[in-house]
């Protein structure tokens, strides 16, 4: 189960009335904005371009892919 949804049941569960769409908001600072697009447009990639990435990590090691599977999915 997936975190969001392990705490959406459990806010119903104590009674709260939840919004029908389940959405995971990322809060991140102005700073934090500019120093990513400074570190993208460094490494060649400018605003507005398309691109993908991986987070390496997780919280549980079941969830955890060896670098070769990550390095496979790239290629």
């Amino acid at each position: 189960m997936h975190q969001l949804d392990y705490f959406f049941d459990m806010m119903q569960k104590a009674g709260f009335k939840l919004p029908e769409e389940r959405v995971y908001h990322f809060y991140y600072r102005k700073e934090d904005l500019r120093f990513a697009g400074e570190l993208l447009q460094k490494n060649g990639i400018e605003k507005g371009a398309r691109y993908l990435c991986f987070h390496l990590g997780a919280n549980w090691e079941p969830k955890r892919w060896p670098a070769a599977h990550f390095a496979a999915l790239a290629e």
